[in-house]
């Protein structure tokens, strides 16, 4: 036994059933509808709440109500007085009611210790406006770059953005603890400028597969607890491990780590074949996984880093309006391109399925009127929030003109035609879709 492991095993061969015990305890202490939402977040079933405009007025009055009940928030009260127009904006506090589902006290609470963890972490200089890569310093910015977190560039089979951390897989180009928890809080927090990911929530995944028990207890415990207050809904954080080692002494930092996490946290240990798959049955997007069975990593955490950087540029300049492109396509937007990964996205599917619901109106429509049954469609994916989206060499996606979004789907309506006459396999596939989720929610 190496001297690496020696405190790791006086700690969990002592504590790791009692830590597996506590957490199962903590989960039969909550009523059955509590672990049936805990069940169904974790599985990705959708819970969306409806964000009316007299809603969402409502709650935000309510939040600034709750905000006002809060005698001492000093981070808070600092921040605000250096940009009350940031602190007080509809778009930053939404973020903070979507994390905790519109509960306007949960909400407060988190955006005051967001606030403390943000000066804690940063300083004062970005404590009132967003976290830049200019507000990195170079070992904040060797931690970014190595990889060590990144978002998944396709969302899983809800919808949810998945955020990666391969901390222990990666060699060490930082100097310490807050280094990571710098650069993870700034990938977070890029993804969350997407309101999607807002509202759907996201999905963290611990990919711990090295041999080492990555960075020291105490910074690990502070990296949970400033993760647990940025303002996003998790959905599920899995944990998974071949070092039996690493598994166990994870074990015990969980056990220490907040109630949200705990519950929705599945641990997960094998090889990186029976991991990938295990996760594939939760509906993770292990096709762009950037680690092989082999356990070899792909980085590409340089051409993210060079849209951000594009994307700061334009916010600088104060020409952000401007700047409406995507990172990570939704889940009913419709990627315009060629290949397998653009007919397996959910969006496109859906849309194969609904053209061929709609080929009989098509094909009987007169020639004069046939145009119109395209338009059908194309106004009921946008109705549905759904973009055709195509990807630019900068690796950013755009929206493609209604002319173009039109074309696709016209000719798709040909296609179609042209192969009624087969299987409509893309109807059977988008129907497996819709059963397998609707069996999950059944549970």
């Amino acid at each position: 036994m190496t001297a690496l492991h020696d405190p790791v095993e006086a700690v969990t061969l002592k504590d790791q059933k009692a830590v597996d015990t506590t957490l199962a305890d903590e989960l039969n202490k909550l009523s059955v509808r509590e672990r049936e939402m805990i069940y169904e977040e974790i599985h990705g079933v959708e819970r969306t709440i409806p964000e009316t405009p007299s809603f969402v007025d409502t709650r935000l009055d309510l939040l600034d109500l709750e905000l006002r009940r809060i005698p001492v928030k000093p981070a808070y009260d600092l921040a605000e007085s250096k940009s009350k127009d940031f602190v007080s904006s509809p778009k930053l506090r939404l973020m903070f009611l979507r994390a905790d589902n519109f509960d306007a006290q949960k909400a407060a609470q988190r955006m005051v210790k967001y606030f403390e963890g943000k000066l804690r972490t940063f300083g004062e200089t970005p404590l009132a406006r967003p976290v830049m890569l200019s507000d990195l310093n170079d070992d904040d910015r060797a931690a970014l770059a190595s990889g060590c977190y990144s978002i998944l560039p396709t969302r899983d089979r809800s919808g949810r953005a998945v955020f990666l951390d391969l901390q222990n897989m990666i060699p060490k180009t930082w100097k310490r603890g807050l280094n990571l928890i710098r650069a993870a809080t700034y990938v977070v927090m890029s993804a969350l400028e997407d309101e999607e990911t807002q509202r759907r929530g996201m999905v963290c995944l611990m990919y711990h597969m090295g041999d080492d028990v990555a960075e020291s207890d105490a910074d690990l415990i502070e990296g949970f607890s400033a993760m647990r207050h940025l303002p996003f809904k998790l959905g599920c954080l899995h944990m998974c491990f071949g070092n039996p080692w690493v598994s166990a002494y994870a074990r015990t930092l969980l056990g220490m780590s907040g109630r949200s996490f705990r519950a929705r946290a599945r641990l997960h240990s094998g090889s990186h074949t029976e991991l990938q798959y295990n996760l594939m049955t939760f509906g993770l997007p292990m096709d762009v996984f950037p680690v092989s069975t082999e356990g070899e990593v792909k980085n590409g955490m340089e051409k993210w880093i060079a849209k951000r950087q594009r994307k700061e540029q334009s916010l600088f300049n104060n020409v952000l309006q401007d700047f409406n492109r995507v990172d990570v396509p939704g889940r009913w937007d419709v990627l315009v391109g060629k290949g397998k990964p653009f007919q397996r996205h959910v969006g496109n599917v859906r849309l194969r399925a609904m053209v061929e619901s709609y080929i009989d109106e098509y094909i009987s429509a007169p020639k004069g009127e046939k145009h119109l049954v395209p338009r059908k469609v194309l106004t009921v994916v946008r109705q549905d929030g759904g973009r055709f989206l195509k990807k630019e060499k900068d690796g950013w996606w755009v929206e493609v003109s209604c002319a173009d979004a039109l074309d696709k789907v016209s000719k798709l309506f040909l296609s179609t035609k042209a192969g009624s006459k087969g299987t409509n396999r893309n109807l059977a596939m988008f129907k497996a879709l819709a059963k397998e989720m609707a069996r999950r929610e059944l549970g």
